[in-house]
Formats: C-alpha cells, sequence, structure tokens
C-alpha cells in the first residue's frame, strides 16, 4: 500500500515493435554518411529550400500577427515587452507588488 508522499512506478509501454529513437538516430547518420556526391547535393539543395520557406513563413505569420494587434487595438509584441519590463522595474524599486500582475508577466531571477 502507498502512503501519500510515494508515487506508484510508471509501468513500461509497450514499443509495439517499433525502432528506438537511439537506433533510428543511429541508422540515419550511418545511412547519410555513405550516400554519394550527386544524393548529398540534393539533399543540400532541400534543406536550403526548407529552411528558406520556413524563415518566409515566419516573416509572413509575425506580420500578419502585428497587423491583426493594430486592428484590434491590442500592443503589439515589442509594445508589450515594453510593458512587462516597465512592470518588473516597478515591483523592484516596491512601487508595485507582483501579486497584482498577470500570471507570467515577470520572470523569476
Amino acid at each position: 500500500e502507498l502512503t501519500t508522499h510515494q508515487k506508484k512506478e510508471r509501468e513500461q509501454e509497450k514499443s509495439q515493435g517499433l525502432i528506438p529513437f537511439k537506433d533510428l538516430a543511429s541508422a540515419i547518420a550511418k545511412n547519410y554518411r555513405e550516400i554519394d556526391d550527386e544524393t548529398r547535393a540534393f539533399v543540400s539543395e532541400v534543406a536550403e529550400r526548407l529552411t528558406r520557406h520556413l524563415e518566409e513563413s515566419e516573416a509572413i505569420e509575425a506580420r500578419d500577427r502585428e497587423e491583426v494587434s493594430k486592428k484590434l487595438g491590442m500592443p503589439t509584441e515589442e509594445e508589450d515587452e515594453k510593458s512587462r519590463r516597465g512592470a518588473a522595474e516597478l515591483v523592484r524599486r516596491g512601487k508595485m507588488k507582483r501579486k497584482n500582475l498577470p500570471r507570467g508577466s515577470i520572470e523569476k531571477r
């Protein structure tokens, strides 16, 4: 019987025949080391294009988020961060109590 401070040990889950992550990573790394130059160039080009696409998508998303914030009259991320830093400074100076701030508005240091 368990007391309140003891935890029940978690049962091991069955992998259902799947390859463990460590073995999968090793197999991928081994295969990548053994590919020919043409395949390596192709894979590198695909990786560059995906990276570029991700960066462009993130930029578009940030721009759209900022436009929506302006339309709704919400502060931008920069304004919100500036406000958080100002609140943190007021707490440090003792002019504002931490409990009056929204949760997560000041990071613990």
